[in-house]
């Protein structure tokens, strides 16, 4: 139990000894203390809002197990601008009351059939239902008048069904094969300003198989050759996939892995389904495709300390991108609250990403660990002109950083800190005219992506203090969530009243702190 939420879960043994589960429940009271008169750092009235659980049973049999696994899961966050600082507002400014909502649903079953010591079968059967809703009005500041402004509901449920079959051959030969199908029910409505933009109900499905063959040319040196197909039935596009890894152990501690092949992607079921005078003009678009390549060495320092270093490769190709916005690209999309996919794509899009990554780990050991990540990459692509552009998420570096040391202390009872330090490049935007045309903000094209956030800063702290008792444990909790304080801007948008940009900023320093009790039973055979 914490100052955000409580969490309450269990373990153990089911009817037999044999059977398991394990369930766990996390319900938030960020809501109740808000009401309480309490402000939520950083939110700017803005309170989130969670619950969800999820629970595992394992089921063991004769010749397999069967294990079954939910999760339930819903939050809601609720945001009014508030008019009372006057020095914050202009007549004539536009705050916002939006409200957005969540639930999904995750239910699945896993048979493992094991014929024999060299060859076993797995089916997986599972349904998945995910919804999102959106409701976002317009106030005018000062009499707060309300205008509709973005509505959107976007559900879709999956039903899926997996199998993969195992056999070893012998100690070099091991081979994997698989099949399945999974069935999109896409259900999306969006208005803006009470004009409807989407309203469908569609079906549509992607049906998949591969095979893999391991084989271990001596002790030091496996290759993984292997196929990958799959075909998407509304638009009748398949895609045939060839892929080769390789490991190679150079001495005792050093070792030099290898991987390539063609990747392909299905486009957001939104943009299929966006119609036309009851046209689906998306219908046909193909997947996009990426051939990557990664070279990787591996160097192990000490028994506790290990360096790895990876050099990534991706030529992207048939990117969907849209005649009428001939410098924008589909690889620009999809993580804003209102995203637009309403446009006529053609797969004439490229793209590549590449870069260097390193990792330094040293795993727990006289009391202390850390994990040090590290990449340096670039991010670019090619819209219908044809012009070469940064990619929206093109920062350029990323560094992070984790830390933990524990102390022992007397009366059987453990002390231990532990930290995390993150830094990356901030995204790119589109810079935003000075001009508009009936309220609408107009971005300008020519300079797309050239210009990118601030970095993204963020050191969080946590101190744990754990006492054992004989049937049952106590730990207590600090974390200091970004202690630095630091502004990290989330996004800028245009104030067509004030005719000026306006920042908004995520959220700063925030303490966290609660207690976990853990109860240990015991059951007579």
């Amino acid at each position: 139990m914490g100052f955000n939420g409580a969490e309450l879960g269990a373990e153990g043994p089911l009817i037999e000894r044999e059977t398991s589960y394990m369930v766990n429940a996390r319900y938030s009271f960020l809501s109740i203390l808000d009401a309480m008169g309490f402000q939520i750092a950083g939110t700017d009235g803005a309170v989130p809002t969670y619950q969800d659980m999820c629970s595992k049973v394992n089921i063991p049999l004769k010749t397999g197990t069967i294990s079954w696994v939910t999760l339930l899961g819903a939050n809601q966050i609720h945001s009014v601008s508030d008019f009372e600082d006057d020095t914050e507002w202009t007549p004539g400014d536009q705050g916002s009351d939006m409200e957005a909502k969540g639930k999904q649903l995750f239910t699945g079953m896993n048979y493992m059939h094991r014929f024999s010591r060299n060859t076993r079968l797995e089916n997986r059967l599972s349904y998945q239902y995910f919804e999102s809703k959106i409701d976002q009005y317009k106030l005018n500041y000062p009499d707060g008048e309300k205008t509709p402004g973005y509505k959107g509901t976007s559900a879709e449920g999956r039903g899926s069904w997996h199998a993969n079959l195992h056999h070893r051959i012998n100690s070099r030969h091991f081979f994997t094969s698989g099949t399945g199908i999974d069935l999109y029910m896409t259900d999306l409505n969006t208005t803006d300003k009470d004009i409807v933009l989407n309203n469908y109900r569609k079906n549509s499905a992607l049906i998949n198989g591969f095979v893999q063959w391991q084989y271990r040319l001596n002790e030091n040196i496996t290759f993984t050759p292997g196929v990958y197909g799959q075909y998407y039935t509304l638009s009748r596009d398949y895609s045939i996939e060839p892929r080769l890894g390789m490991k190679m152990k150079i001495t005792p501690r050093t070792a030099l892995s290898l991987g390539t092949g063609l990747y392909s992607q299905l486009q957001p079921r939104q943009v299929y389904f966006y119609e036309v005078d009851g046209e689906l003009v998306n219908k046909s678009l193909e997947m996009s495709k990426s051939w990557q390549s990664v070279i990787g060495y591996d160097f192990k320092i000490s028994n506790n300390l290990r360096l790895k270093t990876e050099v990534f490769y991706q030529h992207l190709y048939h990117i969907p991108v849209i005649p009428d916005l001939p410098a924008e690209s589909i690889l620009n999309f999809g993580d804003d609250y209102e995203n637009d996919w309403n446009y006529i794509f053609q797969n004439k899009g490229k793209g590549r990403n590449y870069g260097l990554e390193l990792t330094l780990e040293r795993f727990f050991n006289n009391n202390y660990y850390f994990l040090v990540t590290a990449s340096l990459y670039d991010s670019r692509y090619k819209g219908y002109d044809e012009i070469e552009r940064h990619t929206k998420f093109a920062g350029n570096h990323t560094l992070n950083t984790l830390f933990g040391y524990e102390w022992k202390l007397k009366k059987g009872r453990l002390l231990s800190l532990n930290a995390k330090v993150s830094w990356m490049g901030g995204k790119r935007y589109l810079p935003m005219s000075m001009e508009h045309e009936g309220g609408d903000i107009m971005y300008d094209y020519t300079q797309a992506y050239s210009e990118h956030l601030p970095d993204y800063f963020r050191c969080d702290l946590n101190f744990n203090m754990k006492k054992n008792y004989r049937k049952f444990s106590l730990e207590w909790f600090v974390e200091l969530n970004n202690i630095t304080n630091h502004k990290n801007l989330w996004i800028k948008y245009y104030n067509a009243n004030r005719g000026q940009e306006e920042k908004i900023y995520q959220y700063s320093f925030m303490p966290i702190g609660g207690c976990k009790l853990y109860f240990q039973s015991s059951r007579k055979k």
